[in-house]
């Protein structure tokens, strides 16, 4: 499948309520956003990735994804980076608590380039799980225990795909797959 990455501006890209990733957090689709921010910013330190973008700007070659739902555009992977975007172009919405050092670095040019930033949006969020289950599960940017489980579960009860098949999408050659899942059903019961 081929994909084209857009450049999109971040206000009209929302975080996304469904994330594995923030569901320990308590973090449903009907939270708002400015409080899914807020957990990001407490618990997934998003002040690395504002020094990076200060110091470099966003990568191009790292596109966020997203999909529109209810005519509005969620990010389904890259809400550390959205967030941080967000916060680079309005550090109010963390009440400034940014490092003075990283907020010194905030200029007008770094915002200006902030305005548009390189999206792939797909068609529906079953589009892109083999990508996010691998990156997350097995890839470079792994996702903890329970996070990794709750993308496991999505998958398969939502778009009825097979553990094995899951196992196999991400490279799980350790029965990792069916682990997480098992240990999944256990906390649910």
């Amino acid at each position: 499948m081929e994909y084209t990455t857009d450049r999109l501006s971040p206000d009209g890209l929302l975080l996304d309520g469904k994330n594995p990733r923030l569901a320990e957090f308590g973090i449903t689709p009907k939270t708002k956003q400015s409080e899914i921010l807020q957990v990001l910013w407490e618990n997934m330190a998003l002040e690395e990735i504002i020094t990076s973008l200060t110091a470099h700007g966003f990568f191009d070659t790292e596109p966020l994804l997203a999909v529109k739902e209810g005519g509005k555009l969620i990010v389904i992977e890259g809400n550390r980076r959205l967030a941080a975007v967000k916060i680079v172009r309005d550090t109010s919405l963390i009440q400034n608590k940014l490092d003075q050092k990283v907020l010194d670095r905030i200029d007008k040019k770094i915002i200006k380039q902030l305005d548009k930033i390189p999206v792939i949006v797909v068609s529906n969020r079953e589009e892109a799980w083999r990508f996010i289950g691998f990156k997350h599960i097995n890839g470079p940017a792994k996702w903890n225990s329970f996070a990794k489980a709750q993308h496991i579960v999505q998958v398969h009860e939502q778009y009825g795909i097979p553990l094995e098949e899951i196992a196999f999408q991400v490279g799980d050659t350790h029965k990792t797959v069916q682990k997480l899942f098992q240990g999944m059903m256990v906390i649910d019961e």
